[in-house]
């Protein structure tokens, strides 16, 4: 009697085990979706004005992946079909309204698709896009491609390895940064805008 009472009690502890780890697991969200050193390999002799611009878009993308992998985790449980299996969800603090959405593979898949829109009241009129961004995802779970809504426009694109594909910032209809690297993170073209007002104070008088 004792020993099923005791085979009774191990069955019951193992499958409360099982269910807390799946429990925690559904919990808690992906791993980042890139590596910032990674990025940043092979950039050695790129323009300091590059490597700044590019640097502070990682931080960022850094907030906004782990925003979009926070609130997939908590909410991917909810996946509806709409034209992909997704979960959305409305805030409102103090009249400042969030809208953040993912987009996932399948009912059961990976993320794809992460964005973020931040209006300053209800009546949706008036949107804060320094605090709003895209994020699309490769099948393996890294980032694709970062697009902060932000200004001066900027759009990061990574290799399914995590290395640079492309870095680009434009102001108005003028490219002021662009970079592009082979998959082998090797730099195959840098563009930067000259500062022509710094260029004219540092070039000696005639």
């Amino acid at each position: 009697m004792r020993n099923s009472v005791l085979g009774v009690m191990s069955i019951v502890l193992i499958v409360a085990v099982v269910c807390y780890a799946d429990s925690d697991q559904k919990e808690k969200p992906e791993q980042k979706g890139f590596q910032r050193e990674k990025v940043m390999e092979n950039l050695e002799h790129v323009k300091s004005e590059t490597k700044e611009r590019l640097a502070m878009t990682l931080a960022h993308l850094e907030t906004a992946d782990s925003e979009i992998r926070v609130f997939a985790a908590r909410k991917g449980s909810e996946r509806v079909k709409e034209h992909f299996w997704a979960v959305s969800e409305t805030t409102d603090t103090n009249g400042v309204v969030v809208l953040l959405r993912a987009d996932f593979a399948s009912e059961t898949g990976p993320i794809r698709y992460g964005s973020k829109r931040v209006f300053k009241d209800r009546s949706y009129q008036e949107e804060l896009k320094d605090q709003g961004y895209e994020i699309y995802y490769h099948d393996n779970g890294t980032v694709k491609m970062y697009l902060p809504k932000s200004q001066p426009s900027t759009v990061l694109e990574l290799y399914p390895s995590g290395k640079l594909k492309q870095f680009g910032v434009v102001e108005g209809k003028e490219t002021i940064t662009e970079l592009r690297c082979a998959e082998d993170g090797s730099v195959k073209y840098e563009k930067v805008k000259e500062n022509r007002k710094a260029s004219k104070e540092q070039s000696p008088s005639p």
